[in-house]
């Protein structure tokens, strides 16, 4: 089998004193461009003895890759596909690897010549897991278990980091060795090695190197795991059975209102005062809520109906079930009554209504106070006694509180009753004074 076009188009450009050097084969794609240098400009070829079909040729500029070709007796790849079969004929153990220095020009010529040989690098962009910053990265490669990662980093000294697609959970290595890690959900971030339970349910994985040099001395002091090993050896002891089962437990919480479920229902999540997230309920009143082992401060709160509070507690792989029972929300309504020269008005009728029914009636006391419990709502209130008469409305309909005092002062325009006192003040009069005069009986 002869040589592919890209090699042949290599070869006649280089100039009689360019000589090729041989390197051993089998050791390892990165362990080859350490052999060479930083500023090497050039390209590699990758072959196996006569016998063999399978032949590869990989164009670097600055050590990094820019064109790749690979041809067996059945396959023909150019790009990305041809730069994967590559990588893995660095590892055979019979390969042949020779290196060829060459000029900026005559790269940049055949580069020119063969745009369907570019290696196209996937950039992932940065991102942030909760307050941590991670910077952009070159995409390397998917992997579908984390056991997968180990023989990567074990083959290759790459610093950068693999994330979970959701961009929620991330192991971070420096020169193949593995430093730390974060997840985050619903219940809030986790780093260092609380998170590693939870990183290693998670899956699949971006694996991507650092583009540069980025400052990741502080993400590292945030995230770092106190033994390495530990993440490793967490891997053996992962679970055959359904993904998160060791890691949480699961609250079902059914909220009820004079019997009836309760829709849209906001239960809150509070662990050591801290907010762990909500839920809300359907429309059966019901919600599901995975959460970590531990006593939880649950809260619910609904519009209309008096908020409900209780602790808790579930363990690993739990199922815990409980029912709630909410009611109508009622507001201790107070009204103190004074009137224009600041005195308790005692005795006041005062009477509530809803539209024409009426939901209370009663008395000010000697203090002018008149209370009253009422639920949420629009009320009209009516206050009266011999002199006075005060007419208002008072909305309770979205009152976030349990009590509302109100002071109400009357004044000129609220003495309706005036002319009427007066006229029976000199009735009293003028009939004591014909009494005097009128026989006894």
């Amino acid at each position: 089998m002869g040589y592919i076009s890209v090699i042949m188009k290599l070869l006649k450009v280089l100039d009689e004193e360019e000589k090729g050097k041989t390197l051993f084969g089998g050791k390892g794609y990165n362990k080859t461009l350490d052999w060479i240098d930083d500023d090497f400009l050039g390209f590699i070829v990758i072959k196996f003895p006569e016998k063999s079909n399978k032949r590869g040729v990989l164009v670097l500029k600055n050590n990094d890759e820019i064109l790749a070709e690979y041809k067996n007796n059945k396959s023909h790849f150019k790009g990305n596909k041809a730069l994967k079969e590559i990588k893995k004929l660095f590892n055979d153990d019979k390969s042949i690897i020779e290196t060829y220095n060459t000029n900026l020009d005559k790269i940049n010529e055949i580069i020119e010549q063969y745009p369907n040989h570019s290696v196209q690098k996937k950039e992932l962009n940065e991102f942030s897991i909760g307050n941590l910053k991670i910077p952009k990265a070159k995409y390397i490669t998917q992997i579908e278990d984390l056991e997968k990662l180990k023989e990567i980093l074990e083959e290759n000294r790459l610093t950068g980091y693999a994330k979970s697609k959701e961009e929620n959970s991330i192991i971070v290595f420096v020169e193949g060795k593995v430093k730390g890690g974060a997840y985050k959900d619903e219940m809030g971030l986790l780093k260092r090695d609380e998170s590693i339970l939870d990183i290693r349910e998670k899956s699949p994985y971006l694996v991507a190197e650092f583009m540069s040099d980025p400052p990741i001395d502080d993400l590292i002091k945030q995230i770092k795991f106190k033994s390495p090993e530990k993440f490793w050896e967490s891997l053996k002891e992962r679970p055959k059975e359904k993904k998160d089962a060791g890691g949480f437990g699961k609250s079902k919480i059914e909220v009820t209102s004079n019997g009836e479920p309760v829709e849209d229902a906001v239960i809150e999540f509070k662990k050591g005062g801290k907010d762990l997230g909500i839920a809300k309920t359907h429309a059966n009143g019901r919600a599901e809520k995975k959460i970590r082992p531990g006593e939880y401060e649950i809260t619910i709160r609904k519009k209309g109906l008096k908020e409900k509070s209780f602790k808790l507690y579930i363990e690993k792989g739990e199922k815990v079930e409980k029912r709630v029972e909410l009611e109508t929300k009622k507001i201790n309504l107070g009204l103190q009554i004074l009137t224009k020269n600041n005195y308790p008005l005692t005795a006041a009728n005062v009477e509530t209504l809803k539209g024409l029914k009426r939901i209370d009636r009663g008395k000010t006391n000697d203090k002018g106070v008149y209370e009253t419990i009422l639920p949420e709502g629009i009320y009209s209130i009516k206050i009266e006694n011999k002199e006075l008469e005060k007419n208002f409305k008072i909305d309770l309909k979205n009152f976030s509180g349990y009590e509302k005092k109100i002071l109400i002062k009357f004044d000129k325009k609220n003495i309706v009753k005036e002319s009427n006192k007066v006229n029976k003040e000199l009735k009293d009069v003028l009939k004591e004074k014909i009494n005097k005069y009128l026989p006894n009986k």
